[in-house]
């Protein structure tokens, strides 16, 4: 008996590392960014992380859409609210709502999904030669 509780042990510690080391679909951390923290809204049409979501990315990768894509995949359904702000430093990066000057000054882009109207786009901080329609100030 004491075999076979060892045994089911040992089985149980093997399926726990397996599910830690296999990649998922909405973790909250990619290779170049990771979900710092999140603010606002609860319940069903807010999502599982709430309203906002801070999203700390590596600041090599500023520009990288698909580094951003692979962040709103895997932080946001579509069919829930979301609201997504990326920030390069871990040191503007709020911990609620509102937030800083300083804070808002500092983040590198943003993404939102409003389901009930279909609204949703994703925009940079803005950089000479940006079209302004897909950059914010």
């Amino acid at each position: 008996m004491r075999t076979i509780k060892w045994l089911f042990a040992g089985l149980v510690v093997v399926a726990l590392i397996n599910a830690i080391a296999r990649p998922q679909k909405n973790a909250v951390a990619g290779s170049d960014w990771h979900l710092a923290g999140t603010a606002g809204g609860t319940g069903a049409s807010f999502g599982r992380y709430g309203y906002f979501r801070f999203v700390l990315i590596d600041p090599q990768h500023t520009r990288d859409r698909q580094m951003y894509d692979e962040a709103i995949a895997n932080l946001c359904r579509s069919d829930e609210y979301c609201t997504i702000l990326f920030w390069s430093q871990r040191r503007y990066v709020p911990t609620e709502m509102p937030m800083t000057d300083t804070q808002a000054n500092h983040e590198v882009a943003n993404y939102f999904n409003n389901p009930r109207n279909g609204a949703s786009g994703f925009l940079w901080k803005c950089k000479k030669g940006d079209d302004p329609n897909t950059c914010f100030p």
